[in-house]
């Protein structure tokens, strides 16, 4: 093989649609330890172990919002 010959494997991965934002969550130290600790133990429930595998505390917040909200009308207040 030759300096810049090498050629990459084909790379069928799905298209990743992942857009990284933010959205900040302040909490105190003791409740942030206790925030994560639940986050786990509900990850550990409502996921399987594949799923859990790459699943993340996003992932389980926005799962049990639209388990529980997804289908009630939202009201926005606009001033």
């Amino acid at each position: 093989m030759k300096l810049f010959e090498y050629e990459f494997p084909k790379n069928d991965s799905p298209k990743d649609e992942t857009e990284i934002t933010n959205a900040l969550l302040y909490y105190t130290h003791l409740n942030r330890d206790l925030f994560k600790k639940l986050c786990k133990k509900g990850m550990e429930i409502e996921f399987t172990k594949d799923e859990l595998k790459t699943a993340n505390i996003s992932d389980f917040i926005l799962y049990l919002l639209k388990k529980h909200y997804d289908k009630q009308e939202v009201q926005e207040d606009i001033d």
